[in-house]
């Protein structure tokens, strides 16, 4: 379980989690590693730089994002206002 938008996205929450918004971070139970909110609640600022096409041409393994230098930086897992399909930790957009 996780902090999601439920209902009808964008137009109508539901609030079946019971939140309208953010979460606490110990409102759902952790994973089988003892950690929370890997996805939803809120998204995650990661240290990788964004490149909209680096996935294209990344290494299968470990990808550490461009080598240069940006001004945007990746941000993972999507919020509880993201539809669904950005709910997981591979979901990846560029921060603000």
């Amino acid at each position: 379980r996780c902090n999601i938008w439920q209902g009808r996205f964008p137009m109508r929450n539901t609030l079946d989690d019971g939140f309208a918004g953010t979460a606490p971070v110990d409102a759902f139970e952790p994973n089988g590693f003892g950690l929370y909110n890997l996805s939803g609640n809120v998204w995650e600022w990661v240290s990788d730089w964004y490149e909209a096409d680096y996935y294209k041409h990344a290494p299968d393994r470990n990808p550490q994002g461009p080598d240069k230098k940006g001004v945007i930086r990746s941000i993972r897992g999507g919020s509880w206002h993201s539809p669904v399909t950005d709910i997981t930790t591979s979901a990846r957009g560029r921060g603000g």
